[in-house]
């Protein structure tokens, strides 16, 4: 069954590429969105509908762009705001262009995509949006400080979005995975061990179930076991604790060797 257009942002690799094919799948004309145009051509060569659209989804105009183009397309159907990085260090090290548009591509872009693309969803009383966060969602993530913050900013937007829109027949999902098998360990310059802890996830799996999630009309998916107890552990203990705990795993290993 052939269906309206998907804008899946971030589209060029891991997880944006994994809700490509399998939207596509689903009979969803795709509207990929990333800066690398080559690998973007790729991906929509393989796909029976799609159309590629590269943009720096850190400047608000470009954001405004890829919108005005999506609703120029015919019915957006979709949003999955999967774009987003992170980084690792302390603060007070980190380069701060970086850091800002870290805040506006993880938080800001897609509040801005949702604002255009939403009303249309809801005057068809038709359309769903998904919100790529993460398990840092959840707890302070020290030396991921920007990035933590922004994931839990996606976290909180989400659940009061789909309360907003219960019963319009528009769905909000947000998805916190934790470990992936994607390049983000190493955008982020996190110690590579931590992608390859026993309960990492294929990103075609998360993307498997998060679909699934949105058909059932969850809000919040925390998929995998050891991810879902991790989350409602932070609940239990104190937050001096878990920051404490949190630090220690996100350490960088330069600085773990200096204070040891």
């Amino acid at each position: 069954m052939e269906r309206g257009w998907a804008v899946v942002t971030g589209a060029s690799s891991g997880i944006g590429e994994s809700f490509a094919r399998a939207l596509d799948r689903r009979g969803y004309a795709i509207l990929l969105v990333a800066r690398r145009r080559e690998r973007l051509e790729a991906l929509a060569a393989t796909l029976r509908r799609a159309e590629v659209l590269t943009a720096d989804l850190e400047d608000e105009a470009e954001v405004a762009r890829v919108a005005a183009h999506a609703l120029g397309l015919g019915e957006v159907e979709l949003l999955v705001n999967n774009a987003g990085f992170g980084t690792n260090g302390a603060f007070v090290d980190l380069d701060r262009a970086r850091e800002v548009g870290m805040l506006k591509l993880n938080a800001l872009t897609p509040l801005l995509l949702a604002q255009k693309l939403l009303p249309s969803m809801v005057a068809r009383r038709s359309g769903g949006v998904v919100n790529v966060s993460s398990i840092g969602a959840f707890q302070p993530v020290p030396y991921m400080a920007t990035y933590g913050a922004t994931k839990a900013f996606l976290l909180s937007w989400s659940e009061a979005l789909a309360e907003e829109l219960r019963g319009s027949g528009v769905r909000v999902l947000c998805v916190c995975p934790g470990p992936t098998r994607t390049e983000f360990f190493q955008v982020a310059g996190v110690d590579p061990t931590m992608g390859k802890l026993p309960h990492v996830m294929s990103a075609d799996e998360l993307v498997s179930r998060t679909l699934d999630a949105l058909d059932d009309g969850r809000a919040v998916l925390v998929p995998g076991l050891i991810n879902f107890l991790t989350a409602f552990v932070t609940r239990l203990f104190p937050r001096l604790v878990i920051r404490v705990v949190t630090g220690k795993m996100f350490q960088p290993r330069a600085r773990k060797e200096l204070r040891s």
